[in-house]
């Protein structure tokens, strides 16, 4: 099934018949398989509206989404806004996309984090220890969560990497391809079913990354975009930080190390 295709007027009449709000300064924000949009919302409060790809994301795991994000509702993250008929989700038809089919979705409803991305802003050590500190307080909210349990394939799952490099080999840049001893990643990544026995496994958020981070201005740190959130190993979360953080942030192993243990220390 296509993306959602959503135009400004159908946002205006959602918003305004789910929600009963007028909205505007409407803009249309990039996103891989759904439709999103942030906006003003009755001239006040920024908010952002996302029509899901019914394909994509299955109707079960968008209700894990919400039963997480519930948990965490002391922390700086999205929360979802409930339609004038307290629902949180809610299924939608829009308008013919570009191939002519008239397309369907899930529409939620979320509060801003407002902020930049962390993404190539250079930060001090005090910082990764920070976010250290606020990703094993989170890990141990999302612990708690009692809701279906599922587990979902996705590229980056250290569980399946091997799959991933010997059947979908163009999730990785070709020229990088020679330079991979295949068959040695394989056979690690095979090891991990062995490893990873005794740890613990719970909902994590499967992908916080640079572009999921948000610093405000008073320093204040958010995490966003729960779309991977995944039931897994709790350590996949401290890993997949750490990998960005030494790819894009050009973080080096003492400083990881650091991350790290400023993770432990809070008690995971």
């Amino acid at each position: 099934m296509p993306r959602p295709c959503v135009s400004v007027e159908e946002l205006s009449a959602d918003m305004s018949s789910l929600y009963g709000l007028q909205v505007s300064d409407i803009k249309n924000l990039p996103c891989y398989d759904d439709a999103t949009f942030l906006f003003t919302a009755n001239g006040s409060d920024r908010l952002i509206a996302k029509y899901y790809n019914t394909s994509f994301t299955k109707k079960y795991v968008l209700k894990n989404i919400l039963e997480v994000l519930s948990h965490l509702h002391s922390f700086n993250v999205p929360k979802p806004v409930p339609c004038l008929n307290g629902a949180l989700l809610t299924e939608i038809s829009n308008s013919k996309s570009r191939t002519g089919c008239k397309t369907e979705s899930y529409l939620i409803l979320y509060t801003y984090i407002a902020g930049e991305v962390l993404s190539f802003q250079k930060k001090p050590p005090k910082f990764w220890k920070k976010l250290g500190q606020l990703l094993a307080e989170m890990n141990q909210s999302m612990s708690k969560v009692k809701c279906d349990r599922y587990e979902r394939d996705f590229p980056w799952n250290p569980l399946t990497v091997h799959t991933t490099l010997s059947e979908d080999r163009h999730y990785f840049p070709s020229k990088l391809l020679p330079t991979v001893d295949m068959q040695a990643v394989i056979n690690t990544s095979l090891r991990f079913h062995e490893i990873l026995q005794d740890c613990p496994k719970q909902f994590i958020h499967g992908d916080v990354n640079e572009y999921n981070v948000i610093v405000g201005k008073d320093g204040e740190i958010g995490i966003i975009d729960f779309n991977d959130l995944i039931y897994c190993y709790r350590v996949f979360d401290v890993a997949h930080c750490i990998g960005y953080m030494m790819e894009a942030q050009k973080c080096d192993i003492h400083v990881s190390a650091y991350f790290m243990r400023c993770h432990g220390d809070r008690g995971t």
